[in-house]
């Protein structure tokens, strides 16, 4: 039997999904328009439109802030309320409209009090801390920045204060905060889960140090607590684990596990604790060995890069292409590189790329863009989106010298889902390119359905064309569909002289440049 309230659940559930379907388009449009923006809203029936200037806008773009300057209003709308209003025209971006005397102290003033609930409502009123759904978002984000095999520590504290004041609580807690903060600056991430329970996160090559000098740090807490004659009770959990083999939720876990079997007690004052490690088995070490594609670590591959040649003064940034190989791999350069052979490895693959380009992105200020290969089935991977996101966040990576060479293709199942990604990814400023047009890899119709700025040909595969009369067609084709071309391995002067005649837009190959270390 369904329960009235199951039901009523599920359906607004399955409403909410159809009228996220129905309203992509426009929910897209809403996520490009910029803060600070202006905009004419006219609700049906109202004489007159009021313009309005967005000034804030919620994690995940979730919520939408605007100010009535005119009114001194503050107008709130939810993602789908926005985009209705954009799909019906009641909201419209106006960038010709001025307004004589912007309010800037009034748009200020609301930013902060929707930062400041936005803070409230992620972190602990009393500690300032991030509370328990915020730490174990900002340990997922940490988690991604290192290296897989690196060692993890979650380091967990509770609090037994017995039958303590509340003002004598408060002091604990407020010196036990103070504690936490002046580790901030070792610890990626400090949060408090309840009244009781306290959490540090490390990771860094310094975490035994770390750890040893914050447990030090405690016991000189209780000694203080102590000598001013408050009897509190800590105990705390160490569980040792890796980056890329457990999760913010297993850690915690195998913590609280820990501590209820731990026997305290209350009465005495003093500092209880115990150590656990995820330790990985051999089967998965040598798993790992085995299979180091599936790692998001930079000693996993080695990674070359070769230049690539502008013909036209098409509006595209000057890129090159990166490909990897596997350290293990006794082959010569430019040779042999490395292609996954399961959408498991694709998706790992695709997650490599990401954590390479937002570590050597984010150091190289003046670094081209960078073409870097992503299967299509990233097109249809929520994780992925979210993985680009969160990195956009926590990085300096640049997005706009972010340049995606789709393969694989012809395994798209739903081309215009596929689509919207592409233009949902785009609204950051990464670009997108089709690979292997021309072949069955690349079926022709993509180029009408995808909107992706550029196209690469193999020059064998243009020299096929040219032998059947249809060289020039492929290459106006894209550009009819406003597509750039790029012909790659371009070997020999004969070659670049024949695609300069086609205009084609990009060149690359050993005759513009080898593959050389990145």
């Amino acid at each position: 039997m369904i329960l009235k309230s199951e039901s009523a659940e599920e359906e607004r559930e399955k409403n909410n999904i159809e009228k996220s379907k129905q309203l992509r388009p426009w929910l897209l449009r809403a996520k490009a328009i910029p803060l600070n923006a202006w905009l004419r809203f006219q609700k049906e029936g109202e004489a007159e439109p009021q313009y309005i200037r967005l000034v804030w806008i919620a994690r995940a773009y979730t919520k939408f802030v605007f100010v009535n300057h005119q009114g001194l209003k503050v107008i709130e709308l939810g993602a789908f309320k926005f985009a209705g209003y954009l799909k019906d025209g009641a909201i419209a971006p106006d960038p010709d409209f001025s307004q004589p005397i912007v309010k800037q102290g009034l748009d200020d003033m609301v930013k902060e009090v929707y930062e400041k609930l936005a803070f409230d409502s992620s972190h602990d009123k009393q500690s300032g801390l991030p509370n328990a759904r915020e730490f174990q978002r900002l340990v997922r984000l940490a988690m991604k920045k290192g290296e897989r095999t690196q060692q993890c520590c979650l380091y967990y504290i509770r609090m037994l204060s017995g039958e303590l004041a509340e003002d004598q609580e408060s002091k604990v807690v407020s010196q036990l905060v103070d504690l936490i903060n002046t580790k901030v600056s070792d610890v990626r991430v400090a949060a408090r889960l309840n009244r009781y329970d306290f959490v540090m996160f490390f990771s860094n090559n310094s975490s035994q140090q770390n750890i040893s000098d914050t447990t030090e740090a405690l016991n000189a807490l209780l000694s203080d607590m102590q000598v001013l004659g408050v009897s509190v009770s800590l105990m705390r959990s160490e569980v040792w684990g890796y980056l890329g083999f457990n999760n913010e939720a297993a850690l915690i876990r195998n913590a609280q596990q820990s501590l209820s079997q731990m026997e305290v007690s209350e009465e005495s004052a003093g500092l209880s604790q115990t150590v656990s490690r995820i330790e990985l088995s051999q089967s998965e070490s040598e798993d790992t060995a085995a299979a180091m594609f599936s790692a998001s670590d930079s000693d996993a591959f080695s990674v070359f890069a070769q230049a690539v040649s502008k013909l036209s003064d098409i509006d595209l940034p000057d890129n090159q292409e990166l490909r990897c190989r596997p350290l293990n791999m006794d082959v010569d350069v430019g040779s042999d590189f490395f292609e996954p052979s399961t959408d498991h490895e694709a998706k790992e693959m695709n997650s490599w790329w990401l954590a390479f380009l937002a570590r050597s992105l984010s150091a190289k200020t003046n670094a081209l863009a960078c073409r870097v290969p992503l299967s299509a089935i990233s097109l249809t991977d929520d994780h992925f989106k979210e993985e680009f996101r969160e990195l956009l966040e926590c990085t300096d990576m640049p997005p706009e010298r972010i340049w995606f060479d789709l393969y694989d293709c012809s395994a798209l199942e739903n081309e215009h889902f596929a689509a919207d990604v592409i233009r949902e990814l785009q609204i950051f400023g990464c670009h997108f390119s089709l690979e292997g047009y021309g072949t069955s890899d690349c079926p022709a119709r993509l180029l009408q359905t995808l909107p992706v700025d550029l196209i690469t040909i193999d020059a064998e595969v243009l020299k096929a064309f040219h032998d059947e009369g249809e060289e020039e067609p492929l290459v106006n084709v894209a550009h009819h569909f406003d597509k750039a071309v790029l012909v790659k391995n371009i070997d020999s002067a004969i070659a670049l002289q024949k695609v300069e005649k086609q205009g084609v837009d990009f060149v690359q190959g050993e005759r513009i440049g080898a593959y050389e270390p990145y």
